[in-house]
């Protein structure tokens, strides 16, 4: 109808390469209303919770989706994605560091850990 016409309209003006639109039966797990997009290249597609149908109007759909290719648009995902790569590297390096310090291990009263295998739970 009107929706999927002004849907494919938004997306054109900001060349997001959609290529199907869905509407997912979300109410049956949930109230929750929601939409995502997913895709790689030049396929991407769109899916709307019928809850989101039924809680909004057109209008708000619009201002939804147009937030959130705000978000494809200005490439935020593949920021992400750096972002959180970096964090989990650094993350696991500090782990890498405070697994194998035997001082560290002393500091919480686990005296004679040298040449031990530490358990993993008492790492974390």
């Amino acid at each position: 109808g009107e929706l999927k016409t002004r849907i494919y309209a938004l997306a054109d003006r900001l060349k997001f390469p959609l290529t199907k639109l869905f509407m997912m039966d979300g109410s049956k797990r949930s109230s929750h209303s929601n939409a995502f997009m997913f895709g790689f290249g030049r396929n991407k597609r769109i899916v709307l919770f019928d809850t989101l149908m039924e809680q909004v109007d057109d209008d708000e759909i619009i201002a939804i989706l147009g937030h959130e290719l705000g978000h494809w648009k200005l490439g935020h995902t593949l920021a992400n994605l750096f972002v959180t790569q970096s964090y989990m590297g650094a993350a696991f390096y500090s782990f890498s560091l405070c697994y194998t310090s035997n001082g560290l291990y002393r500091a919480f009263g686990f005296d004679d850990m040298a040449g031990t295998k530490i358990p993993t739970i008492i790492a974390l």
